[in-house]
């Protein structure tokens, strides 16, 4: 089981969080086995009847079901009590992922059986690269590489690619794998694996048009 809060007064910014998140574990947002609360949605005792219908299921092609809510501050007192009596049966690969403005928002009990992450204070300022990746992905493999090597500002565009196709997954649930792959490229780059290498990986993983 895994219960997460994601502190941050920025609605924006929780839902980046979110979404990286569930990117991670293999889940686009029309996943069967996700249940997904976008911000600002009224979070009253029958979401948390829904909630807690969603975990008693088993998976349906994942390895767990999960939940998320960009808002959790957004549960009226009655439902934050009947979502701690979920937290307590929470089946033990269930992942429950809360965004919140700030943790006075919640009652100390659900607080206290959940893990804490306090998001950055600056929203994560990315260059858009979105006219150069589409020009690029109608070019073949050896124009590709030569985009690379001439490409000037190597990390940004790897950061670029990553918010490029991440806002894709509303409409394209199957590019979740390759989100999945551009993520983990960024933690290769931070392992100070050479990014030209790795931005020439990806050129032979990117779909062959926008």
């Amino acid at each position: 089981m895994l219960a997460q809060i994601l502190v941050h007064k920025n609605s924006k910014i929780r839902e980046q969080a979110v979404l990286k998140l569930l990117t991670t574990q293999d889940f686009s947002l029309n996943h069967p086995d996700l249940l997904y609360f976008e911000d600002a949605e009224k979070l009253g005792v029958e979401e948390t009847k829904k909630i807690k219908l969603h975990f008693s299921l088993k998976p349906y092609s994942a390895k767990a079901r999960a939940v998320a809510l960009v808002s959790a501050h957004n549960f009226t007192l009655p439902a934050q009590n009947s979502l701690l009596k979920t937290l307590e049966e929470l089946p033990e690969q269930a992942l429950f992922y809360l965004g919140v403005d700030n943790l006075d928002s919640l009652l100390p009990t659900i607080i206290s059986r959940c893990q804490i992450e306090i998001l950055n204070n600056q929203p994560e300022q990315t260059q858009d690269f979105s006219s150069e990746i589409e020009q690029l992905l109608e070019m073949n493999i050896e124009d590709r590489f030569k985009f690379i090597e001439k490409l000037e500002q190597k990390q940004e565009f790897l950061a670029g690619l990553v918010v490029f196709y991440r806002n894709k997954l509303h409409s394209s649930p199957n590019l979740v794998n390759l989100v999945k792959q551009l993520l983990q490229a960024e933690q290769w780059s931070k392992a100070n694996v050479n990014i030209r290498t790795i931005l020439e990986y990806l050129m032979l993983n990117l779909p062959k048009s926008a």
